[in-house]
């Protein structure tokens, strides 16, 4: 995201081109050679030679170590003038026996001879270890802003310590998955961060204990938090609601926090900080050249509306009571289990409706009856808007009533106000009867009469202006009522063990369930290695294994279908069909939409 504040008047007018061939010059040399021609040239290509240092090291390990060692050498000969242009260190991730690494002092040296990096992008690297970290010592507060050390596994506690107590003026830290962020004296020095926007703990063992420790030192001042895959439970989303939410109060609060920023930055913010690319944003902002101060640095505290918890053990109770504060825009949950339909009715209800992003399991789409209501040929091709509207109306599922054991399932109409939608652990393949396919089309053919009932109504709003920019106002009003544009759905690998029909019975009910450990450790090789036994009846005589061995083999193999691959042909096929309705008719009449949306379907292959 660009800055929020316009750029002045010179930079804006001026019809230079090598400021804007520059960055497009990748090769360090030919930038070497540029900035040696004159003085002016130098202005413009130093700041893409030097803005990024790590990003001319090359990709191989041993180009890279030659290359850091070097750029080490030269720090202490540069003007200052020149290593002032760095912002960015972003090191790839290196092997731990290269070279045995850089000196202990290399992370020091880094940070003092660069009074301007503001960025470090350190994941995976051997390294960063104890002694770089210790190393730094105590002195001036550096100026980083960004901090992504994800997977360090030689950082100890106070190593880490360490770094945080000279990196106050943090905006985002990213320490998923190194498990040494899990101390308590590490989460206890997050309450020097006063600018801490996003913070990022996955994978790092966090309980509940720790959760506590946690929201008491960042409070309300972080907006994005991530701690996906922990062991979480109830009672650590409670202590976040008791410590990092706000209370609801309207607008109120984000109003009063836009207070110093004009009417057209208030807008942008708040159109940025709503969406789930707030992570993504400020690491763009971040990680480019020096530009004067961005208001996204200057946020209010407001407390937390992007919330990571899938891969917990929290229950539908506790994901309810964080809906209840009423802040949250971002929200992902994955898989919950038992009773994931108790949050339909929530999402539906006013509690949720400044929600725009949701990332849930893909079984709460799931139907009992794939009975789909449709709509009279005549009311179809009449063209007549209130009969349409009441129609439409007429598809949705009836009211859900709490005190019912009838089957819920998920409705377009019920997260009207959610712009994404995330489907996980989507399988690859099912087999060719499962509902999964039918329950994910049903989904998005009602996502186009949802979007066709917003748009009529929309057009039959009277309130709206007239004139030539009603059109605008009419599509800007349909968006505002069903505002979804875009459902992502997750590919899980195809499962490297199908369940047969006459299974044998030593193997435990559960077994093949996904997220349940068959070793008692739990750890990756022992899982491994039950999976590779799973079917092993090696230590048996023949005869005992003949009976097993000869049944299986008289099952039919089942026809296995790619759920992509079926879903874009429904996807073609509907498209084809209301493009003919459309040159048939000419256009003339209001059509039904038929399962044609216009929305973005997206696939995302997890390779894990």
């Amino acid at each position: 995201m660009a800055d929020v504040f316009p750029p002045s008047y010179e930079s804006a007018t001026t019809r230079d081109a090598w400021p804007i061939i520059a960055p497009f010059v990748l090769s360090a040399a030919d930038l070497c050679s540029a900035s040696l021609v004159s003085r002016a040239w130098h202005c413009i290509f130093a700041p893409v030679l030097w803005g990024a240092p790590a990003s001319h090291f090359g990709a191989r390990d041993d180009a890279v170590y030659v290359a850091l060692t070097r750029f080490r050498r030269v720090l202490n000969i540069s003007r200052p003038c020149v290593r002032q242009l760095t912002h960015t260190l972003h090191l790839p991730p290196a092997l731990a026996e290269i070279y045995g690494g850089p000196p202990p002092t290399w992370l020091h040296e880094f940070l003092e001879y660069l009074p301007n990096l503001q960025s470090l992008l350190l994941s995976r690297l051997p390294f960063f270890d104890h002694r770089s970290l210790v190393a730094l010592g105590k002195g001036k507060q550096y100026n980083a802003r960004l901090l992504l050390a994800e997977r360090e596994v030689n950082a100890t506690p106070a190593g880490l310590l360490a770094l945080l107590n000279r990196c106050l003026r943090l905006t985002y830290l990213d320490l998923s998955h190194t498990t040494t962020a899990r101390d308590s004296r590490v989460i206890l020095s997050l309450r020097q961060l006063r600018g801490l926007q996003v913070l990022k703990l996955r994978g790092i063992g966090l309980q509940d204990d720790d959760v506590e420790v946690l929201a008491k030192a960042i409070q309300t001042r972080v907006r994005l938090l991530d701690i996906r895959d922990n062991r979480l439970t109830d009672r650590g989303l409670n202590t976040l609601v008791n410590h990092c939410f706000l209370l609801h109060d309207g607008d109120g609060a984000s109003i009063r926090g836009n207070l110093h920023f004009g009417p057209l930055t208030a807008a942008l913010l708040a159109n940025s900080t709503q969406s789930e690319q707030l992570g993504d944003q400020l690491l763009h902002l971040f990680t480019r050249r020096l530009s004067g101060l961005s208001a996204l640095e200057e946020l209010p505290h407001v407390g937390l509306t992007h919330l990571y918890v899938s891969g917990n053990k929290v229950s539908v109770n506790g994901l309810i009571d964080i809906l209840h504060t009423k802040r949250l825009n971002v929200l992902d949950v994955g898989a919950i289990s038992p009773g994931m339909e108790k949050l339909i009715p929530v999402l539906k209800s006013p509690i949720a409706r400044n929600l725009t992003y949701l990332r849930i399991h893909h079984s709460i789409l799931n139907r009992e009856d794939n009975v789909k209501k449709a709509l009279p040929k005549d009311v179809l091709m009449d063209g007549k808007e209130s009969s349409m509207i009441q129609r439409l109306l007429e598809k949705r599922p009836a009211i859900y009533k709490t005190n019912t054991d009838e089957h819920i399932y998920l409705h377009p109409s019920n997260i009207a106000h959610i712009r994404t939608l995330v489907l996980t652990d989507v399988p690859a393949f099912v087999p060719s009867p499962s509902p999964i396919i039918s329950s994910v089309t049903q989904f998005i053919s009602a996502c186009a009469d949802e979007a066709l009932l917003a748009s009529l109504q929309a057009e039959s709003n009277y309130s709206l202006p007239p004139g030539q920019y009603r059109a605008k106002a009419v599509q800007q009003h349909a968006k505002e009522l069903f505002a979804l544009g875009a459902i992502v759905l997750e590919i899980s690998p195809g499962k490297k063990f199908e369940k047969p029909e006459s299974s044998s019975a030593w193997i435990p009910t559960g077994y093949y369930k996904p997220d349940t450990f068959k070793s008692s450790t739990g750890d990756l090789d022992s899982e491994n290695l039950w999976a590779a036994a799973a079917n092993d009846f090696s230590f048996f005589n023949e005869d005992e294994t003949h009976s097993t061995s000869s049944s299986a083999a008289a099952l039919p193999p089942v026809r296995m279908v790619d759920v992509v691959v079926e879903l874009a042909a429904f996807r073609r096929e509907r498209r084809d069909a209301y493009d003919k309705r459309v040159r048939s008719t000419g256009n003339t009449t209001i059509l039904p939409a038929g399962g044609h949306w216009k929305g973005e379907v997206r696939i995302v292959r997890n390779h894990r």
